[in-house]
């Protein structure tokens, strides 16, 4: 494929710290949505785990047996049988008609009061959140949401130091598929009042691979890159947002995350390889480029890299110094992002 000219500019990728090395095993219960209020954040935060629920046993209860009626007396315990009663008398003919006594109807003042309904309790019942999380091959999660009083509203997508945007559709949902990032993988979604609703998973499959991401914020975009076994960029073997190809058990997959139709989007592309393959060795070479557009050119852009390997997550500011606005629809390239030696010890 011709490319135009590449511009190589210095691009800075500063240490921020490491988030935290995030090695966890524990069997959790898969739940229904957990409610909390907070304040929407755009810089990722990795989740807590959430115990899981009791279970509570309920018994049946038994029921009396019934009555034969009158005149007739069923058998006990003590053997089979059945006993007539005395007949009722005869009832004598009156010998007056006797007139029906008809009552007025009650009026209104004499009328039981029932309880007022409460419409705050009728709300909060249609307004309901429901969340689905559902671990998929690659170690992907796929999410649902399920919410009817959320039309077309901005929802923050939380997993493991990665935060992206969605957006519910006209009817309340959203539909979104992310790589995990953590095992046991909570994900949570926070919306616009600051509610958050989150679920947790088992993703057994996630130590078969490594996975690199880099994340951004609006206009300052930036793009993975893969060149397997030696291929040049356009040829059978480039792995981009152009042929990301399908999440698999063998991994060397792209993921291409987060809804730019939502405000202040924020969205994230994620590399996945075999854990055992290195990525920046003879098989693979990774590179980030960005772009020189009208909106980032002259100036740094800002963004974030997330590196799974071994269990362990490394997150770290990613900065970019683009250069002037003659070099509009040129591209600087950052090659060799993976920090292997940050993970010499797995």
């Amino acid at each position: 494929m011709k490319r135009q000219q590449i511009i190589r500019v210095g691009a800075i990728v500063a240490v921020a710290g490491i988030t935290g090395f995030v090695v966890q095993s524990q069997d959790t219960d898969r739940r229904g949505p957990v409610i909390a209020a907070a304040t929407p954040q755009a810089e990722p935060a990795v989740s807590a785990v959430i115990e899981p629920h009791s279970v509570v046993t309920l018994s049946a209860s038994e029921t009396a047996a019934p009555s034969a009626g009158p005149g007739l007396t069923l058998a006990g315990a003590t053997g089979p049988g059945l006993s007539l009663g005395t007949p009722p008398a005869p009832v004598a003919e009156s010998a007056a008609p006797v007139t029906p006594r008809i009552e007025a109807p009650p009026t209104t003042a004499e009328l039981p009061s029932l309880p007022a309904e409460d419409p705050a309790l009728d709300t909060a019942a249609a307004c309901s959140d429901d969340m689905a999380l559902i671990p998929q091959v690659g170690a992907m999660l796929d999410i649902g949401l399920l919410a009817e009083c959320r039309i077309d509203q901005r929802v923050l997508i939380r997993h493991g130091g990665l935060v992206v945007t969605g957006q519910t559709s006209a009817s309340g949902t959203l539909i979104a598929s992310i790589p995990a990032l953590m095992n046991p993988a909570e994900v949570e979604l926070v919306f616009a009042d600051g509610t958050q609703i989150s679920q947790i998973v088992e993703v057994p499959d996630l130590g078969h691979f490594d996975r690199f991401a880099v994340q951004w914020m609006a206009d300052d975009a930036f793009q993975l890159h893969a060149l397997e076994r030696g291929a040049k960029q356009g040829e059978p073997g480039h792995i981009s947002a152009a042929d990301p190809r399908r999440p698999s058990a063998e991994g060397l997959f792209l993921s291409i995350i987060g809804d730019d139709r939502a405000e202040r989007p924020l969205m994230a592309e994620v590399f996945t390889w075999p854990a055992q393959e290195p990525a920046q060795g003879t098989r693979i070479e990774l590179t980030i480029e960005s772009a020189v557009t009208e909106a980032t050119c002259n100036r740094e852009i800002l963004g974030e890299t997330l590196q799974l390997s071994g269990g362990r997550l490394l997150v770290r500011d990613l900065t970019m110094e683009m250069p002037g606005c003659d070099a509009v629809g040129e591209f600087v390239v950052l090659s060799n992002p993976v920090a292997t030696e940050k993970f010499a010890a797995n």
